[in-house]
């Protein structure tokens, strides 16, 4: 059985797959231009890799940004778009750091009709619009929605399983981009002397990064697994993973994190696309077939975009070759 939700949206939107900053700097733009849109995502929360996990400890909440800890605007397009969208700090800083980092995508996504927990499994042709057949969490019906055109902002693997899915042709620039998975582990523990604190073994054959954070009578760490650990570890169980990065710490900074000492303990597993080169185009966007990409991955004209800056601008450019 289909639900349809464009019975009660008569007009076709424009689709986005993926509410990370690229998605949903294409669904503002849109929304600016009087453009409607629907974003679909397969979190709980968009902003993809820019997230904030809440981590409950007696009667204290902390917040752990477990995925981008700050966004590095260096282009003055990103700033200034930011500076619009109510970011002022970024008018005189190529940094946007929040204790909240999830207030950003969240700020972003204000206004705009976002599907959260949906996940699209293909796309048909109707006509000439497409309809989108997709899946919310925990429920067996299909969603039902009709669109005048498609933009994938998620990562470019998510991108290909539903092209494969609808049989249609994969863009060569998106198969040169590999996957990787990374897990996260995020730790409470009891306040620590930090002059004392050995140092950290950068090469270490499990642990990719370690970061420290002071909080009031208790600390926080964030451990980040190497991404080719992490995708050998891919299907193991969280809680065996959590397991082995503690023991893995406490051995490598000579046993100063002690069991004991950790008051309250999470994990979350990334699935991270990394381009070995970025794509020296703004996006994709095929006109005849009225299809679209967008993300990080893609470095503008000469290359040169890199993280916040290509999510942020590859979106933007995504959407004006739409309106065009």
């Amino acid at each position: 059985m289909e639900t349809s939700m464009s019975d009660l949206y008569p007009s076709h939107p424009v689709t986005i797959i993926g509410a990370g900053l690229s998605g949903l700097a294409c669904a503002r733009f849109l929304q600016d231009a009087g453009i409607e849109s629907v974003v679909f995502d397969r979190g709980r929360h968009p902003g993809g890799r820019v997230a904030t996990k809440q981590i409950a400890h007696k009667e204290d909440l902390h917040l752990f940004n477990h995925g981008a800890p700050k966004l590095d605007c260096f282009e003055q397009e990103t700033r200034d778009w930011l500076a619009r969208s109510g970011f002022d700090a970024l008018t005189s800083s190529d940094e946007l750091v929040l204790p909240h980092m999830r207030s950003v995508p969240a700020r972003l996504a204000e206004g705009i009709r976002l599907e959260r927990s949906t996940h699209v499994e293909r796309l048909v042709q109707d006509g000439n619009h497409w309809r989108i057949l997709a899946k919310r969490y925990k429920e067996s019906d299909l969603v039902s929605q009709v669109s005048s055109h498609i933009v994938f902002a998620c990562p470019p693997q998510q991108a290909m399983r539903v092209l494969k899915a609808s049989s249609l042709r994969i863009p060569q620039e998106l198969e040169e981009i590999h996957y990787d998975a990374q897990w996260v582990l995020m730790l409470v523990v009891d306040h620590a002397d930090r002059e004392a604190l050995p140092r950290f073994q950068d090469d270490h054959p499990l642990i990719e990064s370690l970061e420290w954070y002071e909080n009031g009578e208790t600390d926080q760490i964030i451990v980040r697994m190497r991404p080719d650990e992490s995708t050998n570890h891919y299907d193991t169980d969280p809680e065996e993973i959590k397991d082995l990065m503690i023991r893995q710490i406490h051995d490598a900074l000579d046993g100063w994190v002690a069991p004991n000492a950790i008051q309250a303990s999470a994990v979350h597993r990334w699935g991270l696309a990394r381009a070995r080169q970025h794509i020296a185009q703004s996006c994709i966007t095929c006109q005849k077939d009225h299809i679209s990409y967008a993300g990080d991955h893609f470095g503008g004209p000469d290359g040169t975009w890199k993280d916040a800056d290509a999510a942020i601008l590859s979106g933007l450019h995504c959407a004006r070759s739409i309106i065009a």
